[in-house]
């Protein structure tokens, strides 16, 4: 025979099955975090002179470059507009 569901058990059945869903994807949520809290190097008295993430000095652009460059700015002023 076939069993019939009624709309009370499908909805009780629908809101255990999203309860559910909601349960386990909490649970994977927090298993799955980050395990390491510091993302970043902890400044103390030991790295502060360490010169690991000192940013490149700047170098000026020769007269080629800067003119290849205005082109650039000049097509993109003229494609916006």
């Amino acid at each position: 025979m076939l069993n019939y569901v009624t709309i009370k058990q499908y909805i009780y059945m629908r809101n255990v099955s999203i309860k559910t869903f909601t349960v386990l994807l909490a649970i994977s949520s927090l298993l799955t975090a980050c395990n390491n809290e510091d993302e970043v190097v902890p400044l103390n008295d030991r790295n502060t002179q360490v010169k690991y993430y000192k940013t490149p000095d700047p170098v000026l652009l020769s007269d080629e470059e800067q003119a290849e460059v205005q082109s650039i700015r000049d097509e993109y002023r003229d494609a916006i507009n």
